[in-house]
């Protein structure tokens, strides 16, 4: 079947450009992404889950190891803390992207930030100069170096799944810092 599609995308491509197409890459893209929804890519059922307007559940992070889903639940996000308990000072934040069946999600397409007393104080992609981040493993570690005691709101942010985007879901997170 993915032979298929694949010798189908080549002779449009071909076909378009002998046409001389101006929107080429627009062509292309559609086809690719009419494939990738027609295609079982991932073992996550519920890939296109969307928020359905519920409130978004915030997961206290109260051991070293906490996972929670995200709000359209395509994803489970599981963060750990390192050191744990968390104190002011520099901490390492483990986030794994998980399917429901956990197993480890590779690419997914994220962002993480940190918010004390309803103020952003840190976005991993910021710190890029890009809109958002990249995992081809599943698994990343965010470093970032907590000022003061306190609690914050980590939320994860999930854009994409398999090269496929999705509308952003996300996982938050309670952290008290001693």
């Amino acid at each position: 079947m993915i032979i298929k599609n694949v010798a189908i995308l080549i002779t449009l491509s071909i076909s378009l450009i002998l046409l001389n197409y101006s929107n080429l890459s627009t062509a292309i893209i559609n086809y690719v992404e009419a494939l990738s929804i027609s295609a079982n890519i991932t073992d996550a059922s519920v890939l296109n889950n969307t928020n359905s307007g519920s409130k978004i559940a915030i997961m206290s992070i109260s051991s070293a190891s906490t996972t929670t889903s995200t709000d359209g639940k395509s994803l489970n996000v599981k963060i750990e803390p390192s050191p744990f308990p968390v104190t002011a000072g520099d901490v390492k934040l483990k986030i794994s992207f998980l399917q429901p069946s956990n197993i480890v999600q590779v690419h997914v397409d994220y962002d993480v930030s940190i918010m004390k007393d309803n103020q952003e104080i840190f976005r991993a992609s910021s710190v890029t100069g890009q809109p958002l981040l990249h995992t081809a493993e599943g698994v990343v570690t965010i470093p970032y170096k907590f000022d003061q005691p306190g609690k914050y709101l980590i939320t994860v942010s999930v854009m994409g799944i398999n090269f496929i985007p999705i509308r952003t879901e996300v996982a938050n997170f309670n952290l008290d810092v001693k």
